[in-house]
């Protein structure tokens, strides 16, 4: 049996942590996205319940509104 040791070189350790550390980045990064889409829905559902004094208030019409409410955040 062939000792571990041996058979691996020495900075191997160093590019699995490397390579750990760039998938924990790619994770996070992709946590980060869905919770931004998640928080964009919010807002949409939020602005679908103002009445056109609110809106008119903020510059926007119910045009704008019913716009933002068919975007898709897989399309962005």
């Amino acid at each position: 049996m062939t000792n571990l040791v041996q058979t691996v070189p020495a900075d191997a350790g160093h590019a699995w942590r490397a390579v750990f550390a760039a998938l924990g980045a790619a994770l996070a990064a992709s946590v980060r996205a869905v919770f931004a889409m998640q928080e964009r829905a919010y807002e949409r559902a939020r602005m679908a319940e103002l009445d056109g004094d609110a809106l008119k208030d903020m510059g926007l019409t119910r045009g704008d509104v019913e716009r933002q409410l068919q975007k898709s955040d897989w399309r962005r």
